[in-house]
């Protein structure tokens, strides 16, 4: 990833090279399953980009991917130790995290209704952008002989959506929109608690100018990066749980990626991403990236102890994906 110097590109676009490369592996694996369906003949007729709101007549998840074991019923609703110590490591390798709240505002909200929610926090994000949404639509025929349609895809210009703020120092970014509210926090990390205040202090106000009184879903994410030696290199030397590649083969490109939890910790996950930053390998160098995105999607009441609570559970699960998701020699990089 390039250094940002004076005058140069402004930090709020540190981490694009690492989201941009996460976006095409998922994107890769996407059209790789997609294809997979179409071949089967599965009929996928129509695909709104709305949230969850594309259909699929015949697909069903179990088909193609696991179900988590069961839990036992006795299994207390949380029993996750949130005082687990973790090692602290001296150079840290976050690049950017997220906490978003997920929610749905009730009623109609507009860029006037949300004025005094906007003046509330302008004095420590004097930067504000409104957003605009819109949906497209287009058909995708079924099977393998199927011509492309003639039609091109429908966009829906659905307005104002809500708030982009970004604070003085462009290193901390908060989005207040229809469906709840995100906070993106870039290097250098401040600490849980100074983050985990500050989202908790905005989904407040938020909250109390929307009258939401509930959270569907919760995510934590940290994106990781961390230069190692490019001599000899292999993922193994890093990240756990690769294995060995097929004798006689050696590992080229690399994107591995897992959704695991907890079965002490029901409605809880965390996805996973291990790869690497593609224009910035040297004959020397390898930037690794670690993408964790822990989450929470059962819904629950939007009240002080609870949310402490489930930041908490969220926080400590990205921990203990990070540490078994890398080896002794990663980090020995970041003491």
């Amino acid at each position: 990833m390039p250094r940002v110097e004076a005058g140069s590109t402004p930090p709020i676009a540190k981490v694009e090279i690492v989201r941009e490369q996460t976006k095409r592996s998922l994107e890769a694996l996407f059209r790789a399953l997609l294809n997979h369906l179409m071949t089967a003949e599965i009929q996928v007729r129509e695909l709104d980009l709305s949230p969850c709101n594309w259909t699929r007549p015949t697909l069903r998840p179990d088909e193609y991917f696991m179900a988590p074991p069961p839990v036992n019923p006795g299994t207390p609703v949380s029993s996750l130790d949130i005082h687990k110590p973790f090692p602290k490591l001296a150079k840290d390798p976050i690049v950017e995290c997220v906490i978003a709240f997920v929610t749905r505002v009730p009623g109609e909200w507009s860029a006037s209704s949300a004025k005094g929610l906007l003046d509330a926090v302008r004095k420590d994000y004097p930067q504000a952008q409104e957003l605009n949404a819109a949906r497209v639509t287009f058909m995708i025929p079924a099977g393998p002989d199927a011509l492309p349609p003639p039609e091109v895809p429908k966009q829906e210009d659905l307005g104002w959506a809500g708030w982009r703020l970004v604070s003085e120092d462009q290193k901390q970014v908060v989005t207040f929109g229809r469906d709840g509210v995100t906070v993106a926090r870039l290097a250098p990390y401040p600490g849980w608690t100074a983050l985990s205040t500050e989202a908790t202090r905005l989904w407040s106000l938020f909250a109390e100018h929307t009258g939401v009184s509930s959270i569907d879903r919760l995510h934590v994410r940290y994106i990781n990066r961390l230069v190692v030696p490019g001599n000899a290199f292999d993922p193994i030397m890093y990240f756990s749980g690769f294995g060995a590649p097929p004798s006689g083969m050696v590992r080229g490109l690399f994107c591995h990626q897992d959704t695991l939890g907890l079965q002490q910790l029901p409605g809880a996950f965390v996805n996973v991403v291990r790869t690497f930053e593609a224009g910035g390998i040297t004959d020397t160098e390898v930037p690794l990236i670690l993408d964790l995105e822990a989450m929470r999607t059962e819904p629950f009441p939007s009240e002080a102890g609870m949310i402490a609570q489930r930041l908490t559970e969220m926080h400590t699960l990205k921990n203990m994906a990070f540490f078994e998701s890398v080896t002794a020699a990663f980090t020995d990089l970041c003491r």
